[in-house]
């Protein structure tokens, strides 16, 4: 499949420093579509490069950050819809694709929007230092021009469908599972990464940014409900999120603060080896518009104890345990089990790496490039 297509990926977080979240997904997607044959230039508003780190960024990816800085386009676009994104480009483009929504973007191109969530919308608490006015302006403008929806999960989907428009033409195309995660782990990497962490035990582990959203404060206490019974430790990847305070209240005993480990940002390679080395991946969240770490984990073979609730069921399936992340002895529970019977977890490590096979960015890739191919031909 190739084609002659150029397309604008509209996405601040492109632009970032570190690839996690939306920066992944829109680079990914990127990748796949430029192997298809599409002509993608990326732009965004805002960028945390240093200037020369960010000039050969973008020399190396053809990449284009507006001039002026985030909060004026935000102001801009919001309050008069004006410039038109294609007018601040250095190329034409046949369509544009905002594969990171926050705030109105206008165009007068045939656009597609991914929605990974409307979390601003239906659960504003979790989402901090956001701009859910310029995101409820963006989705009056989604809906003026009738542009056509990504959705990552089915639960986004229907989220659409019943909180904004049941109009909307929505598909489907979930995240994939990036290559440095099917790659496999020898005992001497392993060894090595268990030596600089000092991590002499077995664990259970928990990636992505410490917020109330992630439900780590109950994962810490049903961790704590079961570690006389165990031997493993609960390690804890990524960055220090917002309101985190209560994270870091609920260590108060000796003896839990001894078994969390706290590994703040750690790149792909090492999580990779993380995931491949953990008794069980867990992702209890209170929302989730997809939930790509738990496919990354199943991926290296790692079972999942995920959240029953929003898109975590979608994405894990039959791949781990699956518990109501307001219930510590559920999760507890599940910790237990996993610790306690290898047969339990050999088989749903079986089941985890086979259904990881449903998250493919090639797949994802072509998949969006047959609805670019509808709209160009719709006009």
């Amino acid at each position: 499949m190739t084609t002659s297509l150029s397309v604008a990926h509209y996405c601040d977080h492109y632009f970032h420093r570190i690839p996690l979240g939306l920066s992944r997904y829109t680079r990914e997607l990127d990748a796949g579509l430029r192997a298809l044959g599409v002509d993608v230039l990326p732009c965004g508003s805002w960028s945390n490069m240093e200037h020369a780190e960010l000039d050969a960024f973008c020399a190396r990816t053809g990449g284009v950050v507006l001039p002026g800085g985030r909060r004026s386009w935000i102001l801009r676009w919001t309050l008069l819809g004006r410039p038109y994104l294609e007018r601040r480009l250095p190329r034409d483009v046949d369509l544009v694709h905002i594969t990171s929504p926050g705030y109105p973007t206008p165009t007068k191109k045939p656009c597609v929007v991914t929605i990974h969530d409307i979390g601003l919308w239906t659960h504003p608490g979790f989402f901090a230092k956001s701009y859910p006015w310029a995101f409820r302006a963006q989705i009056r403008e989604i809906l003026r021009r009738d542009d056509r929806i990504i959705a990552v999960s089915g639960y986004t989907a229907s989220e659409w469908r019943a909180c904004v428009s049941a109009r909307s033409r929505v598909e489907v195309i979930p995240e994939g599972v990036a290559d440095v995660f099917h790659v496999p782990v020898d005992d001497v990497a392993a060894a090595a990464l268990r030596a600089r962490h000092g991590l002499d035990r077995p664990f259970f582990l928990a990636a992505g940014s410490l917020n109330p959203r992630k439900n780590v404060v109950r994962l810490v206490q049903a961790f704590s409900s079961v570690l006389d019974q165990l031997p493993h430790d609960l390690v804890l990847v990524g960055s220090r999120g917002w309101d985190d305070a209560e994270i870091w209240g609920s260590m108060t005993d000796p003896r839990v603060r001894d078994r969390v480990r706290f590994l703040g940002f750690v790149d792909d390679a090492d999580l990779n080896i993380l995931y491949r080395q953990a008794t069980a991946f867990a992702m209890v969240s209170l929302f989730e518009g997809f939930g790509l770490p738990a496919a990354e984990a199943m991926a290296g073979g790692c079972p999942v104890i995920a959240a029953n609730a929003t898109s975590l069921p979608e994405v894990v399936g039959d791949g781990g345990l699956l518990v109501d992340p307001l219930d510590v002895s559920a999760i507890g529970a599940a910790m237990r089990a996993l610790a306690g019977e290898p047969a339990l977890r050999a088989d749903l490590a079986g089941r985890a790496l086979e259904r990881s096979k449903r998250f493919d960015w090639a797949l994802a890739a072509r998949t969006t490039l047959e609805l670019y191919q509808d709209m160009a031909a719709r006009g």
